[in-house]
């Protein structure tokens, strides 16, 4: 049995299953063979990006998504910064980085809190707190030192990354 999800004895699993995906309100159809041809590829040539990067194959598609990104996917959206303060159960790329279908970032108002504790713990759903929301950043409080970026620079970050990349023919992308 495992102990964490980054165990080697498991399968390495993609960020995305190429075919068909439901919320449940519809039966997706059977992944094709050219799924299956699509999500082997993947999986080649992120064995191949990571070598060239010196990571295995998990770690570097750890960094497809996660916690990390979730926070600030909903920071931007909002315009509500984020304080990570909590210490995680992992080291930093799997606690920030891995992607696991079993994880729920949900942001609950003080007033709030002591009600969605007690509803969470009668439904036998854990809950771990990772922090507050703050005014216009987000602020990781790690032991060794803390990371922060205003959400004016990770805005422009994010927007202007395709502009940057492609210059004047960004528009015909």
């Amino acid at each position: 049995m495992r102990e964490k999800k980054t165990d080697r004895e498991l399968p390495i699993l993609l960020p995305f299953v190429p075919g068909q995906a439901s919320n449940g309100e519809f039966v997706p159809k059977e992944r094709t063979r050219a799924h299956r041809r699509a999500e082997s590829l993947a999986h080649e040539m992120a064995e191949n990006i990571a070598k060239k990067r010196g990571l295995d194959r998990r770690r570097f598609l750890m960094s497809a998504g996660g916690m990390a990104v979730t926070l600030a996917e909903m920071a931007l959206k909002s315009n509500i910064g984020v304080l990570v303060s909590e210490e995680q159960p992992f080291g930093v790329a799997e606690s920030f980085f891995g992607e696991d279908q079993g994880l729920y970032l949900v942001t609950v108002c003080d007033t709030c809190l002591a009600d969605f504790l007690d509803a969470a713990g009668r439904a036998d759903v854990p809950v771990d707190p990772v922090g507050r929301t703050i005014k216009d950043r987000i602020v990781f409080e790690l032991p060794e030192s803390d990371h922060q970026v205003t959400l004016a620079e990770l805005r422009e970050a994010h927007e202007g990354f395709f502009p940057n990349l492609m210059g004047a023919d960004a528009a015909l992308a």
